[in-house]
């Protein structure tokens, strides 16, 4: 695969193909070009296994299932110059549909590009299945939640007569689309979902509202049940980090990092439960903590490079106790990624830490500039300890206390409330 990270063109035709079920040739040729460069590089593509001819005759063409999900990971989208080509043949497949012979492959890939991106399809092309691959990428590539929303709002007035299975799939889908935009009608969308679905989608959306605790007795109960469900493993681990329960989460983080070594998100989590373990010695930590910094920085995930310039600098000031250093690295990553919450909670948090007043000050007030409508509570409680911390330390105890109270208590268990007001100095 790293030979051909550099080739603009061999990248482009990958991530197409990547993007599909399956596709057909007749289809790539049209839109990357019927040349000896388009044939060449799909035969190399194939000779080193990266995709595969699912018929005798290679009219159709899939990607390895390891290869599709690395790619789909680096978030890499098409040119302008492909996409406008793309875009322009489904135009033409949707206007022109009962004169054009078109293989399975593009009747599927263009009506779902069509739904996406609010193209008129005719009535003749819908299919439920269509719409379901549609929300799917919303959801996953392009995180267009309420346009899952609206499209979900079109297929289920006709669940009566659908397979039940597509109907499950679709309310999936529009739940976890309703929790993402922290919706409160997912709570009755969700009551005509079964099985472990269920438990799954409620943890989920009391974990995107800040209920932590309700949402980590979902996950604990639905892996209780289903033990090897590894979306609640995932979740549960999420949460247990957002209570700040880094000892509690570090076992399922590393079973979750084991499983799957190049899932960016699993790397960053295992990281930051090792980094923020309060009861690991310094010296067994160092070389887990050194060697997932490498992974992070050589991982090509577009969330990569953030989340590895995150870590180096909680590195620089837990395990290095440089400051300074660890300051300079923050300052750097909001330079280059300025739309990123976490540095600036990071930022308060490591200022907070260090009982540099000045620096906390101006902290919050970086977050406060950028921030300040932001509606994940899940990020907010380094910024809520920051005030409050700010407040006790400036002699404003009772408005700390009250704070405390209004915004945290209720929200955390005892413990966490208990070890929250020693952090602050309440």
């Amino acid at each position: 695969m790293q030979q051909f990270e550099k080739e603009e063109f061999t990248m482009q035709i990958l991530t197409f193909i990547c993007n599909q079920e399956f596709v057909s040739l007749a289809l790539l040729i049209e839109i990357f070009n019927d040349n000896a460069e388009t044939f060449d590089t799909i035969e190399r593509l194939f000779d080193q296994m990266l995709i595969e001819f699912t018929t005798s005759n290679k009219e159709y063409i899939r990607a390895n299932d390891a290869i599709k999900d690395y790619v789909q990971r680096l978030g890499l989208k098409l040119d302008s110059s492909h996409e406008n080509k793309f875009r322009d043949h489904v135009l033409h497949s949707m206007s022109d549909y009962n004169t054009l012979e078109r293989d399975l492959s593009d009747y599927y890939i263009s009506t779902t590009y069509a739904l996406k991106n609010g193209l008129e399809v005719p009535n003749e092309l819908l299919i439920p299945s269509h719409f379901l691959n549609a929300m799917k990428s919303l959801y996953n590539n392009e995180k267009r939640f309420n346009d899952v929303v609206t499209l979900a709002d079109r297929v289920l007035p006709h669940s009566p007569f659908l397979d039940s299975r597509i109907i499950h799939e679709v309310r999936f889908w529009l739940c976890q689309a309703l929790a993402r935009l922290r919706d409160r009608r997912m709570l009755k969308e969700v009551q005509k979902v079964s099985g472990p679905d269920h438990n799954l989608l409620l943890g989920f959306y009391y974990r995107m509202v800040g209920q932590l605790e309700k949402a980590k007795a979902k996950f604990h109960t639905l892996l209780e049940e289903h033990p090897n469900m590894r979306r609640a493993k995932r979740e549960l681990v999420q949460v247990h980090l957002n209570l700040e329960e880094f000892e509690e989460a570090r076992e399922l983080a590393e079973e979750n990092y084991r499983a799957d070594k190049n899932n960016v998100y699993n790397l960053q989590n295992y990281f930051r439960c090792i980094i923020k373990d309060e009861n690991s010695k310094d010296f067994e930590k160092t070389e887990v903590l050194q060697k997932l910094l490498i992974e992070l920085n050589e991982n090509r995930h577009d969330k990569a490079r953030g989340m590895f310039l995150e870590s180096s600098a909680w590195y620089e000031y837990y395990m290095m106790n440089q400051y300074s250093e660890a300051i300079g690295k923050i300052d750097s990553a909001i330079e280059e990624f300025p739309d990123s919450i976490y540095f600036y909670l990071q930022r308060i948090e490591i200022t907070r830490k260090e009982n540099d007043l000045y620096e906390l000050k101006e902290s919050l007030t970086m977050y406060d500039n950028n921030f300040h409508d932001n509606k994940n509570t899940g990020n907010k409680l380094s910024y809520l300890k920051g005030l409050i911390y700010l407040k006790t330390k400036s002699g404003k105890k009772f408005q700390a206390k009250q704070m405390l109270d209004e915004e945290l208590r209720g929200k955390y268990s005892a413990s966490v409330i208990t070890k929250i007001e020693r952090e602050v100095g309440l």
